[in-house]
């Protein structure tokens, strides 16, 4: 998930507590110790993902199929009960494997149902199966865990968030995920993944996928599934006292407000923008990647809001931006569909997303206000940035200028450079061919001299492999 800055406010107000993966209240798990890691074996596999961006993130050895998650919530008292099942190819002989899991709960691991020892160290759940895994292999890691979440602090991450007031749970974008949910935290590695929920009676839950059913009662159980591969952040969910209210549909996507019982600033009117929106980026960006767009307003401090895989969420005491909804609307082509590989191309997401606050400006306001912002964020830059396309530290990902303002200049330049027709087809065909697959520069730039049918190396090396600011137009 896509989550802006949070802050902890006092008793009495909306209280902030972060899961990062830990819990307390089950009995340990004698054959997994955080620091005591088990022989390994002649044939261990990888644990790093070949994935630049975050280099501790990602595993090897492996080829996930599918994830399925079963899990319990109570929000009232904070206890979870999870049963992730991963559905694996070894791509190696495996004497041992890992996923990513940073978190300090003793879970009971099998591996095709028969117990596997495992240990903790530097993110990783790392298991040792009594029988080694032959190349080609498909095998199922069973991973439960059962307990009450540690509580951290807001600075630590959006891993798993959860308000005092009205106990709403939401999960985060890259990594964070596997701070409560085993899984290997790579683009190279993206999966299908099956999720049921059960929630108490009187809350609304929200995942990813498709909603395949809901069973009414007490727990109520919802089932979420999804066969195209997802990107790497895994199933997310958000759980709250929340009231479900459809939006008008325009055309194939259909779209729900999730509205808090207690007071919130956004209104239903507010949120009637979103199904046009929608129509609006599917013209630019091509299809919708899902079958729906949820909008869930959630009463604590997001000043930026936050997005995952068919749905965003917002702050409700906060107005609705609708420059800042197109942003997060434009990850669902650009970071849950299309994702990057390495950090040289996280410019195509960053750059996207930044590129559809000027679309919506232009739409709204005209051209002459989208100019305007152009003009800003140029002046913004100076005369250099890093080069977007040779970004290699992952320190460097918060790089604001180069990656979101300089990214989203040097879509605009393209625009200005091919015209608007070839342009809207480079971004349409872009999300069509690399559809839930992953992508890089060297394909962008591909397309984009091939719809334009001719060079425009010339073009793509000013713009993200130099330091200086090439002229706009």
């Amino acid at each position: 998930m896509v989550w802006g800055t949070m802050n902890v406010k006092a008793a009495g107000a909306v209280v902030l507590a972060m899961l990062m993966g830990a819990c307390t209240g089950g009995a340990a798990d004698p054959t997994r110790s955080k620091h005591e890691c088990p022989a390994l074996g002649a044939f261990p596999g990888a644990m790093q993902g070949g994935d630049p961006p975050v280099p501790e993130h990602g595993n090897g050895g492996y080829d996930v199929q599918r994830y399925t998650a079963d899990l319990r919530i109570d929000p009232r008292s904070a206890r979870l009960t999870l049963s992730s099942s991963i559905e694996a190819i070894a791509t190696q002989d495996l004497t041992s494997f890992s996923f990513d899991h940073p978190g300090s709960a003793e879970p009971t691991v099998l591996v095709d149902d028969r117990r596997a020892a495992s240990c903790e160290r530097e993110g990783k759940l790392i298991i040792v199966p009594g029988t080694p895994i032959t190349d080609g292999a498909t095998f199922v890691t069973t991973i439960e865990t059962d307990g009450i979440p540690e509580r951290g602090t807001a600075d630590a991450g959006p891993g798993w968030v959860q308000t005092a007031a009205s106990t709403i749970v939401a999960v985060g974008l890259r990594g964070e995920t596997a701070s409560w949910f085993p899984m290997n935290v790579t683009p190279r590695d993206k999966a299908a993944y099956t999720m049921r929920l059960s929630v108490p009676a009187g809350f609304a839950a929200i995942g990813t996928g498709r909603l395949v059913s809901v069973s009414e009662g007490n727990p109520t159980t919802y089932e979420w599934s999804s066969e195209d591969p997802l990107q790497e952040a895994g199933p997310q969910l958000v759980v709250g006292e929340l009231e479900r209210i459809p939006l008008r549909a325009t055309g194939r996507v259909t779209s729900s407000a999730y509205l808090p019982r207690t007071t919130s600033i956004v209104t239903l009117e507010d949120l009637g923008v979103v199904p046009e929106m929608v129509a609006f980026f599917e013209d630019r960006f091509g299809r919708f990647p899902f079958e729906r767009l949820d909008v869930v307003v959630v009463p604590f401090d997001s000043p930026d809001g936050g997005t995952f895989p068919g749905a965003i969420v917002w702050q409700a005491s906060r107005d609705l931006d609708h420059v800042r909804l197109a942003h997060l609307m434009a990850y669902q082509w650009f970071q849950f569909s299309v994702t990057p590989v390495s950090a040289g191309d996280v410019w195509l997401r960053t750059g996207a997303v930044n590129l559809a606050e000027y679309l919506w400006i232009e739409h709204t306001d005209g051209p002459a206000a989208m100019r305007e912002r152009v003009r800003r964020d140029l002046s913004y830059l100076g005369d250099r940035t890093q080069p977007p396309a040779l970004i290699e530290d992952p320190q460097d990902l918060e790089d604001f200028r180069a990656l979101f303002v300089r990214g989203s200049l040097a879509l605009h330049a393209l625009r200005l450079e091919v015209g608007d027709e070839r342009f809207f087809s480079v971004l349409q065909q872009f999300t069509q061919r690399y559809r839930f697959d992953i992508a890089t520069t060297e394909d962008f730039i591909q397309l984009s001299e091939e719809i334009a049918g001719r060079d425009l190396s010339g073009f793509f090396q000013r713009w993200l492999f130099e330091r200086e600011i090439p002229p706009l137009g």
